[in-house]
């Protein structure tokens, strides 16, 4: 429209050419984002063409405003540059009024160095903006990656609860159905005694089910986390399926209440695990156990019966495995070891401070 306007204010019948050339530099324009150089390149030849044919021309130097422009918000700054230095030379080059006038120099290099500026501030502009949308995309990806973890981990933990306390509680049941049996064929009398020791192992499974479904968020669990201050009940259950346990050396229940909560509960799981193993893959239902309190750490030792051997095959579990793996982040430690005499030793050393 301001090109078609120049032309009509110029009083001149205007040939086809001059209205070709206007409808070239409109299409010019429209496109300069495909290939901004070539349209930059194409503006500059109209320009030296209507020099030679003495035609209208102010709305080329707006077309080649805009182009520069288009260049530099698209293009480095040293084609940018370039760019820039080419339009002038052919400007000032072609300009009617000498190309040594100071007023056309300034003019020039103001107007096509303004569309420049221009350019290269929204270029800069945009580069700020993607580099912003890829710092939040980071941020994002790393928030993504912290929630899985901690879902995964969260995952874990409750896996080893899992583990820990309900397979060890319906372990126990299957110990004591099994040896109900026996004590069925031994006497009738002694019958009711096996059920009522079933009964009280399904309720405490049932109440340990409780309490991990509640840690999914169901509810807050009232039940308290066992500690080894309950190492004597947990002992006083294994023993009444049937397997002797003998304790070594234990301290005081007033000793035990200075440990804290995670070194106690940890310990427990360690003498849970351990007595557990006893009664799925021992083939000599006994065990001797040692707890001795140190300055810096729990230290738990238990012997028992030599294990199945590769003839008398045994089901596995991850229970030493995981419980490895949470002392190996305590900073503690936990062994296990077939000495070969006849008997199967684990020991744990858990870190506390006082």
């Amino acid at each position: 429209m301001y090109a078609a306007a120049l032309l009509s204010a110029d009083g001149r019948r205007q040939s086809i050419g001059s209205i070709v050339t206007l409808v070239l530099v409109c299409v010019v324009v429209c496109f300069r984002r495909v290939a901004p150089e070539l349209a930059l390149a194409l503006l500059a030849g109209v320009r030296i063409w209507q020099y030679f044919e003495d035609a209208a021309d102010a709305y080329v130097s707006v077309a080649l405003f805009v182009l520069l422009f288009t260049v530099a918000s698209l293009r480095s700054t040293v084609r940018s540059l370039l760019a820039f230095a080419a339009v002038s030379a052919v400007f000032i080059a072609t300009a009617r009024q000498g190309w040594l006038d100071s007023f056309i120099l300034g003019s020039t290099f103001g107007y096509f160095g303004l569309a420049v500026a221009c350019g290269a501030s929204v270029r800069h502009q945009h580069s700020l903006n993607e580099d912003l949308r890829q710092q939040a995309a980071e941020i994002e990806r790393a928030a993504e990656e912290r929630e899985i973890a901690a879902i995964n981990e969260e995952r874990a933990r409750l896996r080893d609860d899992l583990h820990d306390f309900l397979g060890h509680r319906l372990n126990l049941v299957l110990v004591l159905a099994e040896s109900g049996k026996v004590e069925f064929e031994r006497g009738p009398e002694r019958v009711p005694e096996s059920l009522s020791r079933i009964t009280r192992a399904a309720r405490s499974a049932l109440e340990e089910m409780d309490r991990t479904t509640r840690l999914l968020g169901v509810a807050v669990s009232a039940a308290p986390t066992p500690t080894l201050l309950g190492y004597e009940d947990l002992i006083a259950t294994i023993r009444g399926t049937g397997v002797e346990v003998n304790v070594v050396s234990a301290p005081q229940q007033s000793e035990l209440a200075r440990l804290d909560m995670v070194t106690s509960a940890t310990a427990f799981r360690v003498l849970q695990e351990a007595l557990t193993n006893v009664l799925k893959h021992s083939l000599e239902q006994w065990a001797s156990v040692e707890i001795r309190l140190g300055v810096a750490a729990v230290e738990l030792n238990v012997t028992s019966g030599r294990v199945a051997t590769a003839t008398q095959p045994r089901r596995t579990g991850t229970g030493l495995t995981n419980l490895q793996r949470r002392l190996d982040v305590l900073g503690g430690s936990l062994a296990w070891t077939d000495t070969g005499e006849g008997t199967f030793v684990l020991e744990a050393v858990i870190p506390w401070s006082r």
